[in-house]
């Protein structure tokens, strides 16, 4: 799989803090797995829309569209999506790279 690179990656502005987001990735994979689990919809429903304002803020679009479908999903109990949709954010989210 490819990393997942900002888009402001070439910005030395940016480059210690994408590297701050990019270090608390692992911690924020398994508060989102956690809550998956114990299927805590409201508390995945905050993370996602916490992930979806961080992503363009950091400059990972693609981050913010996932979180939003999370985000959706999860406000409208749709179940079987949000175990899919929550998954591919993981997915996306384990490929970020500084």
């Amino acid at each position: 799989m490819q990393p997942v690179r900002s888009e402001y990656a070439s910005d030395p502005d940016y480059e210690e803090l994408i590297a701050d987001f990019v270090a608390v990735m692992p911690e924020r994979i398994s508060e989102l797995e956690l809550v998956l689990g114990q299927r805590a919809h409201d508390e995945l429903k905050r993370k996602a829309h916490q992930l979806k304002g961080a992503g363009g803020g950091y400059g990972f679009p693609e981050l913010s569209l996932l979180a939003a479908q999370v985000e959706s999903a999860c406000r409208e109990n749709r179940t079987d999506d949000i175990l899919e949709l929550t998954a591919e954010l993981i997915s996306y989210l384990r490929r970020i790279s500084v």
